[in-house]
């Protein structure tokens, strides 16, 4: 799925959640969570701590690595 498009739909929810975190989400991770919460996308990847403010996020879970 081009998921580009879908930014104007979800245009006012983003500024919204941009709004609402006090900007510690910025435009592309208000978007990408838009795209989480309707289920066009997976748990995602990332250490960006913004997304720490978003309840339901959803996280690729982190594996610690340890050295053998």
């Amino acid at each position: 799925m081009w998921v580009g498009s879908e930014a104007e739909r979800l245009y006012d929810g983003i500024l919204d959640l941009v709004a609402s975190t006090g900007g510690k989400l910025n435009f592309n991770d208000a978007f990408i969570r838009g795209l989480q919460k309707e289920g066009h996308i997976g748990p995602v990847a990332t250490f960006d701590a913004g997304f720490d403010a978003v309840p339901g996020f959803v996280r690729v879970p982190f594996v610690e690595r340890t050295r053998g």
